[in-house]
């Protein structure tokens, strides 16, 4: 009788990669119009928003007032560099946690062998994926930070002047 349980060890770690990229560029494109406006509802009243776009009243009147002063274009500031940085921190990301728990697990089944008193290393183990989760973040926002400072500049520029940064 086939058994009907899933081996996660048989899966190809690659799909992931490639499948968890476009889910992330999915969901920015969905909601970075959001961001956008919260960015500059946070901005209101700094010297920054009152040289660069007129004061809003909500979050609602920015997106209105977005779309018809600076286009859908205006609602989208940003993006492409949001996007050069989400794809590769992502592939950093999934790459780092994948090969971690692979090699946790080949360090674990030796460590087993030599010690036959301990845990089951074929059980789940919540420390390697909490610990290789965090290693995984914090590799990728070696990337994803840079990107995200300068999406954030992008965002705040209105276009009542002539724009600092462009791409």
């Amino acid at each position: 009788m086939a058994s009907n349980q899933l081996n996660w060890e048989d899966l190809n770690p690659t799909r992931f990669l490639i499948t968890g990229s476009l889910v992330t560029v999915s969901c920015d494109l969905m909601l970075f119009p959001c961001d956008l406006t919260k960015t500059r509802l946070q901005l209101l009243g700094s010297s920054t928003a009152r040289v660069s776009y007129p004061p809003y009243t909500g979050a609602i009147n920015a997106i209105k007032t977005i779309r018809m002063q600076e286009t859908w274009r205006g609602l989208y500031k940003g993006f492409s560099v949001s996007v050069c940085g989400s794809v590769p921190a992502d592939v950093i990301y999934y790459g780092t946690y994948e090969f971690g728990k692979y090699w946790w697990k080949k360090k674990y089944r030796e460590l087993h062998r030599s010690h036959p008193l301990m845990p089951s290393p074929d059980k789940f183990d919540p420390f390697c994926h909490m610990f290789m989760g965090a290693l995984a973040e914090l590799v990728s926002s070696i990337v994803w930070i840079p990107t995200d400072i300068i999406t954030q500049k992008m965002m705040a520029q209105g276009n009542l002047l002539p724009p600092r940064y462009t791409s």
